[in-house]
């Protein structure tokens, strides 16, 4: 069974990685923040996927995933409309799950943040993952292995 997962993380210092796994290998990059470097985490969104009928490697996971592209935004749009309200701070992770792309895969979009980001805050942020995670997944290095 394989896992791949797309991600994006705001830290504290204002920084954003945004990133691609596929079982343990990934391709990332990272747009910087402040010069006071503070690693911690403001608030993730990862999608995540996984079956026996994914691949197994970098460039056919991102196709994969582009492949996947009516899917995906419909899976963050869910997510963020679960949000728009707001939510109480001690259900996080907040997860929409079980969302199928076969029987042998599921996709589900996973996000936290801190509680002085409120959910409001990360509804409006998933929208706009939503609308550019293509353009995301497209500027991920191909030479970047981790």
């Amino acid at each position: 069974m394989s896992n791949i997962v797309f991600f994006r993380q705001a830290r504290m210092d204002g920084g954003i990685r945004t990133g691609i796994d596929v079982d343990g290998t990934g391709w990332e990059y990272y747009e910087g923040g402040s010069d006071e470097h503070d690693p911690a985490l403001v608030w993730y969104l990862d999608l995540r996927a996984q079956g026996d009928d994914l691949p197994d490697n970098l460039d056919d996971a991102r196709q994969w995933l582009l492949d996947q592209e009516s899917l995906v935004t419909a899976t963050y749009r869910k997510l963020a409309e679960r949000l728009e309200v707001g939510m109480d701070p001690d259900v996080w992770p907040l997860t929409v799950e079980n969302v199928q792309t076969t029987s042998r895969v599921s996709l589900a979009a996973v996000c936290s943040c801190m509680r002085r980001v409120s959910a409001r805050q990360m509804s409006r942020t998933v929208q706009e993952i939503a609308e550019h995670w293509k353009e995301y997944l497209t500027r991920l290095p191909q030479m970047q292995h981790q």
